[in-house]
């Protein structure tokens, strides 16, 4: 893995748990009591996220090397 890559996938990691951590704090304190709920909520923040992940490293990373050049 690149060293890019690499920090890319940290940085969204930590992201992605504090928002299923938000998601099931969030759960807890309205109780809700069906884990299908949680579970459902935590997966789809996860694929918006990754998606927002990819789609901004790219960006980024474009607009870098477009200045470099």
């Amino acid at each position: 893995m690149t060293p890019i890559a690499r920090r890319y996938f940290v940085k969204n990691g930590f992201d992605g748990s504090m928002t299923v951590l938000g998601i099931i704090v969030g759960s807890w304190t309205v109780g809700v009591a069906e884990p299908e709920i949680i579970v459902t909520a935590g997966l789809g923040a996860c694929l918006a996220m990754g998606v927002s992940g990819l789609f901004g490293a790219y960006m980024t990373e474009k607009a870098e090397r477009k200045e470099t050049t």
